[in-house]
């Protein structure tokens, strides 16, 4: 109830403006503008592509994250602490890489980051569902797992900020963090499509098939299908003579 009510004083009161055609015209215009220079600076051009990529990375590990545990039998009650964890472990871990990259520059610890994260996915694939002792001492490797999660995670999206900031010009800032803003939107597609399974993971590995990519293999960790309340529809395109 709360949450359907608190946005009532917002829509009776304040009032909304009408956008006219003209203004919606100058904001594409502005906008294609703002693409053209930023493919005249290579550097910047190059990073975007980049961060979208590697973004999307961080992304994938983090909406799959619930999921991937299930999948190893692990259960709810780990899972939560292991999401606490990590946000336990990320906040002073992205103030401290934070304050490095203001004092010795954001890219080397940018690429540490990376590298870090290609750490969290080998160890991931290789995880073993029951806990392993070290000189003694019983460690649970999801907790590990979201121990190193909680290091990389918040690191790289602040200084992925702060490297990007240094790259752009000062008095196009805005419309410049409007772009980088709207591929951190978009870096959340490609990875969930190739590790995830469902109507997304079908789709795409038909569309690999039928290109002639070779054979597509498409795993689910459900043994059979059941009711979830969703579904897709497909209609054919009318034709038009």
């Amino acid at each position: 109830m709360a949450g359907s009510l608190h946005p009532t004083p917002l829509v009776l009161r304040v009032p909304e403006k009408i956008h006219s055609p003209r203004r919606t015209g100058n904001v594409l215009s502005a906008t294609r503008s703002t693409f053209r220079a930023i493919r005249e600076q290579p550097e910047l051009w190059w990073f975007l592509i980049a961060y979208l990529l590697y973004l999307d990375g961080v992304n994938t590990v983090i909406s799959i994250a619930s999921n991937y545990a299930k999948t190893l039998g692990y259960q709810t009650g780990a899972i939560l602490e292991t999401l606490i964890l990590v946000q336990l472990v990320g906040v002073p871990s992205t103030l401290l890489i934070t304050w490095l990259g203001q004092r010795y520059g954001p890219r080397p610890f940018l690429f540490a980051g990376m590298a870090l994260y290609f750490v969290v996915v080998g160890y991931g694939a290789a995880m073993p569902s029951h806990s392993f002792s070290v000189a003694g001492l019983a460690i649970n490797p999801l907790f590990l797992l979201g121990t190193l999660v909680g290091i990389g995670q918040g690191g790289i999206q602040s200084l992925s900020r702060s490297y990007f900031l240094s790259l752009v010009p000062e008095e196009r800032s805005a419309s410049y963090f409007g772009f980088y803003n709207m591929l951190g939107q978009y870096a959340s597609l490609l990875g969930p499509l190739l590790v995830g399974g469902g109507i997304g993971g079908m789709a795409l590995a038909l569309s690999l098939h039928d290109a002639g990519v070779g054979e597509v293999t498409v795993y689910e960790s459900s043994s059979a299908l059941s009711e979830l309340g969703v579904g897709i529809n497909a209609f054919p395109t009318p034709r038009v003579n």
